[in-house]
């Protein structure tokens, strides 16, 4: 038996239908029952003529049931007509197709197959019909399934975790706006301007932390936080806070996300250096300016707080006193690098990774 030129056709397809053609017809049969896979072969009529035992031991049905058009009964009622459409459409055009489609097994439970279909053709270069294999997919069909459901769940939960976070964050913004409010209302009733002073300050720290929560309950990104534009809207408040017209706070911010639990310490660090340079920087000059920069150098968040004020000795961080006591301790919680420079002026800067 002479082997026609398979060409662009796959060797198992043309080899099938060479051995059909050729009439060898025993030794095809051996062939097409020995494969693990279900095996169809149609004429010109587009009627399957031909399915190996791997098909019938599937469907528990004798050849005679099957040949025709008589397997599509055990075709899925909902896959039926789409499955005869994609068939037909292939043969008529005379182009191999892929489908995926359920066929009932012989104990009555519907398995997913993934049909392909190839043209063969005579030696001549006719066309004599179709041959297709199918493979049993249902497990991987019901893996994929499960794999959708399963996201799909975790969808619903994350919506929900967000929608609940942020309303923590929401609330835990209008506590602290309201513990800010009872200590502006408790000021206006003290007349001891240490007392009102230190009560002051308290109220720019809470307010610090509030407007991480405020910022958080807008974002959709609840994990991490834009640190240029935060310290921007703190230094707003805190340029409105002090309201001296003779000093003007600049911010000269670059937009730098951070993870959330770098945020609070950032911050009351930024309010305690930009609070001590309104009160102690110019207390002998009739004008001034603090400028509050932020920028990005090799993974690394550079912030710098400087004024051209009075300056600070050169052992002010070594002194023992709240303010510079919490600033040390937040930088170290930070992981930053804290260094500072007085003289003419004072600048004072950190240097911390930004965590990814």
């Amino acid at each position: 038996m002479t082997m026609p030129d398979l060409g662009s056709r796959t060797p198992t397809t043309a080899a099938l239908g060479a051995l059909a053609a050729a009439g060898d017809d025993a030794r095809f049969r051996a062939m097409a029952d020995c494969a693990p896979v279900l095996l169809w072969m149609s004429g010109l009529d587009s009627e399957c003529q031909f399915f190996n035992q791997t098909w019938l031991d599937f469907t528990g049905r004798p050849l005679e049931r099957e040949i025709g058009v008589g397997w599509a009964e055990g075709v899925h009622p909902e896959d039926l007509q789409r499955c005869m459409d994609v068939y037909l459409a292939a043969f008529i055009a005379r182009r191999e197709f892929r489908m995926e489609y359920r066929l009932r097994r012989h104990d009555g439970e519907y398995r997913w197959l993934l049909d392909h279909g190839r043209p063969w053709f005579l030696e001549d270069g006719s066309f004599a019909g179709f041959i297709g294999s199918c493979v049993d997919v249902t497990e991987m069909k019901l893996a994929q399934q499960s794999l959708l459901d399963t996201n799909a769940h975790l969808h619903v939960m994350l919506r929900e975790k967000d929608a609940l976070v942020s309303e923590v964050h929401h609330r835990v913004k209008n506590n602290l706006q309201l513990v800010s409010s009872l200590l502006t209302w408790n000021e206006r009733r003290v007349d001891a301007p240490a007392v009102r002073a230190f009560s002051e300050d308290l109220r720019n720290r809470i307010h610090s932390i509030a407007l991480i929560h405020e910022r958080l309950y807008r974002a959709r990104d609840l994990g991490r936080i834009d640190l240029g534009g935060y310290a921007r809207e703190l230094c707003d408040h805190l340029a409105a806070a002090h309201g001296s017209s003779r000093v003007s706070l600049r911010c000269q911010v670059v937009p730098l996300d951070v993870p959330l639990d770098m945020a609070v310490p950032f911050g009351l660090v930024l309010t305690e250096l930009v609070t001590n340079a309104f009160k102690h920087a110019f207390c002998d000059r009739p004008r001034g300016t603090i400028v509050v920069s932020i920028d990005r150098r090799d993974g690394e968040a550079i912030v710098t707080v400087s004024d051209d004020g009075v300056g600070l000795p050169a052992d002010a961080f070594a002194r023992p006193g709240f303010g510079f006591d919490m600033v040390r301790t937040l930088a170290q919680q930070l992981g930053a690098r804290l260094e500072s420079h007085g003289g003419e002026g004072t600048r004072i800067g950190l240097s911390f990774g930004t965590g990814g």
